[in-house]
């Protein structure tokens, strides 16, 4: 019986934090659909060069099944790829012509059905928890790293009221996030002035909160917060940052699918999680989770 079990094969692509929001979606479908997993974590990056090690899949470095990455069909070449296109016109690759879905709206949420006795390849974005909130238990327990790095911020997150701010400058300088309300670029200082005010939040709610900023660009917002005050991590290694994320007690949440992964993730049942009013990736409604409070 479980010989015929159909499959469901997610393509993940773009950087971790999306890679993580498509494989949460696909996970939720194939418990839903009572289908097999698989992961193609090659097709979708091998055609575009020049890429940092941040843009890879990263998905094999949590803890996530060997199997599901087991009997998957690679296009990861120029070749493999023309090949596929044959097969697809012959109407000979059983597996890719029953079904595909692929989402390429961010904006807004649509329910996925699926018929469980077909073969289903799915890709795009799901930038949303309305599309994986049934699963959440099982998710915060399978997607953590499978290494447990050393470090010494570890004991500082557990044993304060750490609070965990993200700022990724490149964000702003590379690609204009917009404010969902006036249709404007977001810049850098809409967003530091979203997190001082985060900051006198979390003030008023919490005993002696302790401010834990990560950032590719440390020497930037050094400007804008006093080291003195403020401890600073950049390991240079987005696995290794996300590790000590859920050591974390609270969260103040930066418009960034990695950050938020790192937060919704976070098992601390009685953390605090603030974003922000007034901008949202892709305008994407649905981003935000609702118990997030707004600043």
């Amino acid at each position: 019986m479980s010989q015929n079990k159909k499959k469901i094969i997610v393509r993940v692509s773009s950087g971790l934090g999306n890679q993580l929001f498509m494989f949460c979606n696909a996970y939720y479908l194939s418990q839903k659909y009572n289908l097999k997993l698989k992961i193609d974590d090659k097709s979708s990056f091998f055609q575009k060069k020049n890429l940092s090690d941040n843009r890879l899949s990263k998905l094999k470095f949590f803890k996530i099944s060997d199997k599901c990455y087991k009997g998957v069909k690679y296009y990861d070449s120029w070749l493999k790829h023309i090949f596929r296109k044959i097969l697809l016109i012959l109407k000979k690759d059983n597996f890719f012509l029953e079904h595909k879905y692929k989402n390429t709206k961010k904006t807004f949420y649509k329910p996925i059905k699926l018929n469980q006795n077909t073969n289903i390849e799915i890709s795009g974005y799901y930038e949303s928890e309305k599309y994986f909130i049934k699963s959440k238990k099982k998710l915060q327990c399978m997607l953590v790293p499978k290494i447990a790095f050393k470090s010494k911020y570890i004991d500082l997150l557990k044993n304060s009221n750490s609070v965990s701010i993200h700022i990724r400058t490149k964000a702003f300088y590379g690609y204009a996030y917009k404010d969902f309300n006036k249709k404007k670029p977001i810049r850098i200082q809409d967003q530091i002035n979203y997190i001082k005010k985060s900051i006198l939040f979390m003030k008023s709610k919490l005993k002696n909160p302790k401010f834990f900023i990560w950032s590719d660009d440390i020497n930037l917002i050094k400007k804008y917060f006093n080291p003195s005050i403020f401890e600073f991590i950049n390991t240079k290694n987005d696995i290794h940052d996300f590790y000590l994320f859920s050591f974390c007690k609270h969260f103040i949440v930066s418009p960034s699918t990695y950050h938020w992964m790192g937060a919704w993730l976070n098992k601390n049942e009685n953390k605090i999680c603030l974003r922000p009013n007034y901008m949202t990736p892709s305008n994407n409604i649905n981003f935000w989770p609702e118990k997030w409070i707004k600043i």
